[in-house]
């Protein structure tokens, strides 16, 4: 995948310094309202527009990843804090010779061994089909 965005990125940026290129000597004039900016090469405005959005794309990017960051660092000391208590509660030797954890307020939690077997979960139709077999389903005698 990362191959495929960077030849798309070489592509794009190859087109497009093709054609700020070819552009150069072009002049354009650009109005906002009543302002009106001095005769500048279409071909500097291209560049300038694409740099302008790949600053803005880091931008966003950059504030994804700090708040990433931040929640990040805090599951980090919630983890820490939870292996704490973890470590404060005695280790018990059942009668197998297996070591058990002890803990003090925390439900304990059964055993693969000692949970019975799951059902499977009732088949439910889907909306709109039929409940029985559809007759041109069934198999002909000829």
């Amino acid at each position: 995948m990362l191959y495929i965005v960077i030849i798309l990125f070489l592509l794009f940026s190859g087109v497009l310094a093709v054609v700020a290129f070819e552009n150069f000597t072009t002049q354009v004039q650009i109005v906002l309202f009543a302002w009106q900016s001095p005769n500048l090469p279409l071909g500097l405005l291209l560049l300038l527009v694409f740099v302008l959005g790949a600053v803005l794309l880091y931008l966003v990017s950059a504030a994804s990843a700090w708040q990433d960051w931040r929640e990040m660092r805090r599951l980090r000391r919630r983890i820490e804090a939870l292996e704490s208590v973890i470590n404060q509660h005695s280790v018990v030797q059942t009668p197998q010779g297996t070591p058990e954890v002890q803990a003090q307020g925390v439900p304990e939690v059964q055993s693969v061994q000692e949970m019975p077997p799951m059902q499977p979960p009732p088949i439910v139709p889907m909306p709109g089909m039929p409940t029985k077999p559809d007759i041109s389903d069934m198999p002909t005698l000829h």
